[in-house]
């Protein structure tokens, strides 16, 4: 037979196979290992174990095998913010500044595990895991050389959100969709939103707020990344009702599987009601003015919710259909709106018309227009306008006193006996102004003193005691009975008081609707006698005879 074996031909007959020899593999191929937990780049919120798989290379359909866990050896590295290495084999803090190897605790198969570091892991830290095995080729096993590795991230803090639309605490006529941001520092997986309607405490169940019942979430579309991101959600079941508050919740979920809240609720409130820019309380409607120096009002917004009135703005026109412009003077075309200042009450001082009777500004006898709107808060404009008129009026009215006559300044001198028992006269203003009111006044010319009609100033009434200075005390109201009215007037006061012999004079003014009085004065003066004269006979004397009458 030919043996086999360690003989000087290879034919020694006393050889025997497997009792005077040794059979081996010669092994020089390191093990394989990988980490399969965590995952490579994965973003985790929990570190309990590590772990992956290790295999020694099959050489001629054998291998010399990983015998035990503690063949299996892995590091971890603090990547980011810091560098240092964990402690091994303590498998403890990381404070080491140079690569140090911990062993594997567990290998069930190809299957290896460890335990986490004693020393928890910092939220926003980035680590590398590097594994390497040992087989068991003797001597001393081949180590692997062409290492392993993973990254992950450890992170425990929770995305941060808000919500954007509608801005919390806001007023909206309209609302398409609700949005907001939200922000993971190392990527958001889910966003998702509520709605409660304040008044009844109801959510949206994805169709209405009629019914009560638990919270109830729905799926926001995410955009952006990998740290801030926007979210947003729209839905055609999602309506609002006017003058109802809202609220909003938000919650998301990171990589890692941190779960985030809003906090604190976003609220806004739905108001679809107009505001009111009400009619103007200057001018009054329907004023006549002699000057336009302000227009002026006090806005409101109905509702218990309401947003409230944001702005108002006045559009002024004359009858010709045209506007007052922007920069100033007059064109046609649509309503020129104005800014005011001020809300609720509000007002407007400048680029007025000026009030100068020209056409460049006012024109004495027009009527103008002035129409004012409001927005609210909400962004809800008034479309049913407020309008109110008022009449530029710059020409004073006339008077003319009529009995006793009037003249220049008074100064034709007329006498009048105790058949004048009242003062007489007209008056009258150019169309579209009317005169509101008459009134007299009554001077003794030789005292120079005013009749104190109604005993003002604590004088005596029914007297002549009112001064030059008191002049202006001294008017009192004549009245009308005429159609129409003041196109005759008289004084219904006493004149039984005038002395005989006496020299007056007479002042008459007419008032208009514009805040005009009379310039100059109606004056007429007169010397009143009441007492009547007396004749005498003288020829013949009285009782006397005569023998021819030739004169009396």
């Amino acid at each position: 037979n030919f043996n086999q074996g360690p003989s000087s031909n290879g034919s020694d007959s006393n050889f025997t196979l497997g009792l005077d020899s040794i059979t081996f593999i010669v092994d020089t191929t390191p093990p394989l290992s990988r980490i399969t937990a965590p995952g490579d780049g994965a973003v985790i919120k929990s570190f309990v174990s590590l772990g992956g798989t290790a295999a020694d290379v099959l050489v001629n359909f054998s291998s010399s095998g990983i015998s035990a866990a503690g063949l299996i050896e892995y590091s971890i590295q603090e990547l980011t913010p810091n560098s240092s290495f964990l402690t091994c084999p303590a498998n403890s803090t990381f404070t080491s500044t140079s690569e140090s190897w911990c062993a594997a605790t567990s290998l069930i198969g190809s299957i290896w595990s460890a335990p986490a570091p004693l020393t928890p892991l910092e939220s926003g830290f980035t680590y590398r895991i590097r594994v390497r095995a040992r087989d068991n080729a003797a001597p001393g096993g081949n180590l692997e050389t062409t290492v392993s590795s993973i990254t992950f991230t450890f992170n425990t803090t929770a995305p941060a959100m808000a919500v954007t639309v509608p801005a919390p605490g806001s007023f909206r006529k309209s609302v398409a969709g609700l949005a907001g941001t939200v922000t993971g520092n190392f990527g958001v997986a889910v966003a998702s939103i509520a709605v409660q309607e304040v008044a009844s405490q109801y959510w949206w169940n994805g169709s209405t707020f009629t019914a009560p019942g638990t919270k109830q979430w729905f799926t926001a579309t995410l955009s952006g990344g990998p740290v801030n991101y926007n979210f947003s959600f729209v839905s055609a079941g999602l309506v609002f009702q006017d003058n109802y508050q809202y609220m909003i919740d938000v919650r998301a979920e990171d990589s890692a599987g941190n779960p985030g809240n809003l906090g604190s609720l976003a609220s806004f409130t739905y108001d679809t009601t107009q505001p009111n820019s009400n009619v103007t309380v200057v001018p009054a409607p329907g004023a006549f003015l002699s000057n336009l120096s302000a227009i002026s009002g006090v806005a409101s917004d109905p509702n218990a919710n309401a947003s409230g009135v944001y702005k108002t703005e006045v559009a002024l026109h004359r009858p010709a259909g045209q506007y007052w412009q922007a920069g100033g003077g007059w064109a046609g075309g649509g309503a020129v709106w104005l800014p005011t200042a001020g809300a609720p009450a509000w007002s407007k001082t400048t680029n007025l018309p000026p009030s100068n009777n020209t056409a460049g500004g006012l024109l004495d006898g027009f009527r103008y227009t002035i129409e004012s709107r409001s927005v609210d808060v909400a962004g809800s404009t008034q479309t049913a306008v407020n309008t109110s008129t008022f009449t530029f009026d710059v020409a004073p009215p006339t008077t003319l006193i009529t009995e006793p006559p009037e003249s220049a300044a008074g100064s034709v001198v007329y006498d009048r006996n105790g058949v004048l028992t009242s003062i007489i006269g007209s008056a009258g203003d150019i169309a579209p102004g009317a005169v509101t009111l008459v009134q007299v006044r009554l001077r003794d010319n030789l005292t120079l003193q005013y009749w104190n009609k109604d005993g003002i100033l604590a004088l005596p009434a029914q007297f002549f005691n009112l001064t030059e200075g008191q002049k202006e005390s001294a008017w009192f109201p004549a009245s009308t009975v005429s159609a129409p009215p003041w196109q005759v007037w008289t004084t219904t006061q006493s004149l039984s008081l005038l002395g005989n012999g006496k020299p007056y004079r007479v002042e008459a003014r007419a008032l208009d609707l514009a805040g005009h009085y009379t310039s100059p004065l109606s004056t007429a003066t007169f010397r009143y006698d009441n007492v009547q004269p007396q004749s005498f006979v003288g020829d013949p004397a009285s009782g006397s005879t005569v023998t021819a009458l030739t004169t009396i």
